[in-house]
């Protein structure tokens, strides 16, 4: 059987990861013995070690809810969701009033496409600890995925009625103000957070990116502010990058982006987005630099030898160039100009 790409399934790395993952957790839940060894030993020799220790943990202390969390977590960032489901309900089955795990279970339901049994977790959670303010944020945030904004709005002054103060509160009804294209609501909102509570990074970031057109300055003075908190948030950092380069300030764009790779040196979009302002700039040689980096952390994305080929064509070194579009091409036929820069480099090469 193949997938959409017309690649067999049994060899498509994902299906892979998770049909491992599906025989260690199974595995792991069996009672150990001593003719058991042998598998056990095959089974740990193809498993991630992280995933290793978790299972040794739960077999240590099987009856100890928090090695189940830290392996449904695990499970979940990797994509394994039936596997972290089983694992979380076993926490809850182990301690019924343990609400990080309804959080948890909710949050993997959502990830699964399970949208109606995630907000059905949440709203048994509700049901019985009826003033937890995280249950009811987390039931917001729930609806505003699923884009039910006015049922977010009602759980946000749920919050605000129990905590009226809540940074918490505000910061939802600013969110959806946004989503609803009601950007003077969403300040007003987003503002009340940071007085309440001055170490909201995101909403920091709200309001510089709702501000930056209509005022850049003030702009500017949000994203300082949230970066004085956290020097180092991606998310802050890469949104501050982005305003530069709207701006034309190419400059302070690659600056922004440096911040991130100094501290995340294998972050792709600092890197792809440094390598393009590069190119603008006509530094090709320094932009070649960053596309072999980015191409070594993974070669499989087509761009990145495109982007290299214009590099070497700009540079005249065209087989070079070739080569990447040839490449470009086979990775991704859809990438725009791609034929037509093969056509191009044709009678370059010639």
């Amino acid at each position: 059987m193949k997938n959409r790409s017309g690649q067999p399934y049994l060899l498509n790395p994902n299906y892979l990861f998770a049909i491992i993952c599906m025989v260690v957790f199974s595995f792991s839940c069996q009672p150990s013995s001593q003719s058991d060894s042998s598998s056990n030993d095959l089974v740990l020799d193809t498993i991630p070690s992280e995933l290793q220790m978790l299972n040794i943990e739960i077999q240590n202390n099987p009856t100890m809810p928090s090695v189940y969390l830290d392996r449904s977590r695990w499970l979940m960032a990797k994509g394994s969701f039936a596997a972290a489901l089983s694992d979380v309900e076993k926490a809850i089955n182990l301690d019924g009033e343990n609400r990080e795990a309804v959080i948890l279970k909710a949050d993997i339901e959502l990830n699964y496409y399970r949208s109606l049994a995630s907000i059905q977790t949440l709203k048994d959670g509700i049901e019985k600890w009826p003033d937890d303010l995280d249950l009811k944020a987390k039931l917001a945030e729930v609806y505003i995925f699923v884009e039910q904004y006015s049922l977010a709005k009602t759980q946000a002054h749920e919050i605000l009625k129990i905590q009226p103060l809540s940074a918490q509160g505000f910061f939802l009804l600013g969110w959806v103000s946004k989503l609803q294209q009601d950007s003077t609501a969403a300040i007003g909102y987003f503002k009340k957070t940071v007085e309440l509570d001055a170490d909201q990074i995101a909403a920091w970031q709200e309001l510089a990116e709702l501000t930056q057109n209509s005022n850049p300055e003030l702009s500017k003075i949000y994203y300082e502010n949230g970066l004085t908190i956290e020097p180092h948030d991606t998310s802050l950092l890469h949104s501050y990058a982005l305003f530069f380069q709207n701006q034309n300030d190419l400059e302070s764009a690659k600056k922004q982006y440096q911040k991130i790779i100094d501290h995340y040196p294998n972050y792709e979009a600092a890197l792809y987005n440094t390598g393009l302002l590069l190119m603008d700039q006509d530094s090709f040689a320094s932009s070649i630099d960053y596309w072999n980096y980015l191409i070594k952390l993974d070669s499989t994305k087509g761009k990145y030898y495109y982007y290299r080929g214009i590099c070497f064509e700009l540079s005249e070194k065209y087989p070079m160039a070739k080569a990447d579009y040839v490449l470009a091409a086979d990775l991704d036929p859809t990438l725009p100009s791609i034929q037509a820069a093969l056509k191009a480099i044709e009678e370059k090469v010639k």
